[in-house]
């Protein structure tokens, strides 16, 4: 499949909409980059029946810089990954640098280490 380049600026901003924080809103407004032109709201996304003899089609495409806005704004919503999926195992050698430093710290200060 070829990548189409589209020539608009799409801005996608994550909120909470309600009042007890259960659901997130999402934004959408497409720039087209011509002076003077007011941008576009999405309002709606269409959904139709899938051939289930063919793959589905992309919905949207976002350039990384604005799929980067768009995790940001999710992130400030209280939205975090789950803990299985770490970024290049940053997670995993976060955990056992704690580690590590708390073996020295114990040992430092000639105190049992907790179980």
């Amino acid at each position: 499949m070829s990548e189409q380049q589209f020539p608009y600026n799409v801005q996608m901003r994550a909120w909470r909409d309600d009042a007890f924080g259960h659901s997130i809103g999402l934004y959408i407004r497409i720039h087209n980059g011509a002076a003077g032109t007011p941008p576009t709201a999405v309002t709606g996304i269409k959904v139709e029946a899938a051939d289930p003899l063919h793959s589905t089609p992309c919905a949207m495409r976002l350039h990384e810089a604005e799929a980067q806005v768009l995790m940001n704004s999710l992130w400030e919503c209280g939205i975090r990954p789950t803990k299985e999926v770490t970024s290049t195992g940053q997670l995993g050698a976060t955990e056992k640098h704690l580690a590590d430093m708390r073996a020295i710290a114990f040992a430092k200060v000639n105190v049992e280490r907790p179980t």
